[in-house]
């Protein structure tokens, strides 16, 4: 028995139905791509499902209306339709209203920040850096899952917004993508890389203020030159293992720098180029010429990173050591002949925990994060140089002492002995500069902390690369203020008050709305 056309016609309203399905899931989609949520793989494809999805919910609906034309006809005749053409024609006037709006918001975007505080208002300086900027700029910002993000995606979120097209972001997680992050030069969680063009900056905290220090070096791509001294022991930056600083030179080179190896030995002066110059944990006594070459470059405004390592763990035995005297002398800072012992360390007593930092642009972004020093001997501050400013920059706490008996460290029974012992709190690590020269000079009283074995941990990387980026004045410590967000509390509400909100809102308003309903029902029934 032939079937009559009209018992396909479900068919139509079937294929409508699940193309309406396609397109709220594609509109949900496109709006979690708006908030940030998630990013599609394929925008186009998704373009390509909304089409087709309107295309077939249209088509569904005439091949309904085709093969049963008189139920159809029948609907549009009845009383429900007839009475329902007012609201019909009210929803397509508020439908036609939100569809103008959004056409207009999309070609002639405009933004109002409606915070009291105006907490998403950035600084005219960050205004500037984003204006200026002369081809797009892709931040990714490496957060693991151990990290909350919000804060940092509405800041990324108000540059994007703030940069006309010419500022992006993504989220990625360091843990998923170790060579990567390797590669890219990403030490420790929250950081973030801006890439423009070949030039590339590391931002390692996320603030208003720290993004946009990494534009200002985006759009200032000079490449200073580092030189590590080679000829007497030191650290090796060209053979990875775990004493080499090849970590160093890799994240040096990711923002920037350019690094290479000087031996005094076969060059008489430190080249013109130099930014700086590192002294990584010499083996054996640098000479009276060497230590004469590196004052005449201080006193000429350059800058110098030295890294000592204790005595017993060189090979300088009863030399002479003119590095260290020219420290004392000239910058008030002394190396001295001890080993310090951190009782607090969790790994070992000769770990030394540097659990305290002087404010400094080097260590302003490491409150709370502490670095380890494997093996170190103390420094000891004369703040009284003529013409010369010296300050602590890495201290222990008070318990750990200064060890002067190299025996009782071999034996393991090392203990304080007053009046040999240095007392804590110990300096690892000092600062010092000359303002009428420019000089610059940190000193650490150990050379293992940044080595590759030890660069990712806690914050022994941060302190490294933030010492040089300082000693080439590559802090850009911009003075732009931010917005201090009103602290609000929430008194609680008594016992009378939560049973009269229970009341209102479980009793009280669902009674109203009944009352109205039923008083609309009655006088419908009245007036037939």
């Amino acid at each position: 028995m032939n079937k009559k056309p009209s018992s396909y016609a479900p068919i139509g309203l079937a294929l409508s139905g699940l193309a309406f399905l396609a397109i709220v899931g594609v509109m949900v989609v496109k709006a979690f791509d708006a908030m940030s949520l998630y990013t599609p793989p394929d925008e186009a494809l998704l373009e390509r499902i909304l089409y087709i999805g309107i295309a077939v919910f249209v088509a569904g609906f005439a091949v309904y209306a085709i093969l049963d034309p008189d139920r159809v006809r029948k609907f549009l005749s009845g009383r429900q339709v007839r009475y329902g053409s007012n609201s019909f024609i009210m929803f397509a006037a508020f439908v036609g209203i939100l569809v103008v709006i959004n056409v207009l918001a999309t070609q002639f975007p405009k933004r109002w920040d409606v915070t009291e505080d105006k907490q998403h208002t950035l600084a005219p300086e960050t205004m500037e850096a984003l204006a200026t900027l002369p081809e797009p700029v892709q931040a990714t910002a490496f957060f693991s899952t151990r990290l909350r993000t919000e804060t940092t995606r509405q800041l990324l979120e108000d540059f994007k917004v703030n940069s006309a097209g010419k500022f992006n972001y993504q989220f990625m997680d360091p843990d998923a993508n170790p060579v990567l992050v390797n590669e890219l030069g990403i030490t420790g969680d929250g950081k973030i890389l801006l890439q423009m063009g070949e030039n590339q900056e590391i931002v390692t905290l996320a603030s208003e203020r720290e993004l946009t220090s990494g534009l200002i070096r985006l759009l200032n791509p000079e490449q200073p030159v580092l030189y590590f001294l080679t000829g007497n022991g030191e650290h090796d930056t060209e053979n990875a293992g775990d004493t080499a600083y090849t970590r160093i030179k890799q994240v040096l080179q990711s923002k920037n720098y350019i690094v290479q190896t000087l031996n005094l030995q076969a060059q008489a002066d430190v080249p013109v180029d130099a930014s700086a110059l590192v002294i990584g944990g010499p083996q054996i006594p640098l000479s009276e010429e060497m230590v004469d070459t590196l004052k005449g470059y201080l006193e000429n405004g350059g800058k110098l990173l030295v890294m000592l390592d204790p005595v017993p763990l060189t090979k300088y035995g009863d030399k002479a050591d003119p590095l260290g005297e020219y420290l004392s002398a000239d910058w008030g800072i002394t190396p001295e002949n001890d080993l310090v012992v951190d009782r607090n360390s969790p790994s070992s007593p000769l770990f030394a925990v540097g659990a305290q930092y002087n404010m400094h642009a080097i260590t302003e972004k490491m409150q709370g994060v502490a670095a380890i020093f494997p093996f170190a001997r103390s420094l000891t501050l004369n703040t009284d140089v003529s013409g010369i400013s010296t300050s602590p920059l890495v201290l222990t706490l008070p318990s750990s002492w200064g060890e002067t008996d190299f025996n009782s460290i071999e034996q393991q029974s090392e203990a304080y002995d007053e009046g040999a012992d240095r007392p804590g709190p110990m300096t690892l690590g000092a600062v010092a500069e000359n303002f009428s020269t420019g000089a610059r000079l940190v000193v650490f009283g150990n050379s293992s902390f940044p080595q590759d074995s030890n660069f990712d941990f806690s914050g022994n990387g941060d302190l490294m690369i933030n010492s040089i980026d300082w000693l080439v004045e590559k802090e850009d410590l911009i003075g732009i203020t931010t917005h201090e967000a009103t602290v609000r509390t929430l008194d609680p509400i008594g016992s009378i008050q939560i049973i009269m909100l229970v009341i209102s809102t479980v009793c009280l308003i669902p009674l109203v709305i009944s009352v109205a309903g039923f008083y609309a029902w009655i006088k419908r029934r009245r007036r037939g």
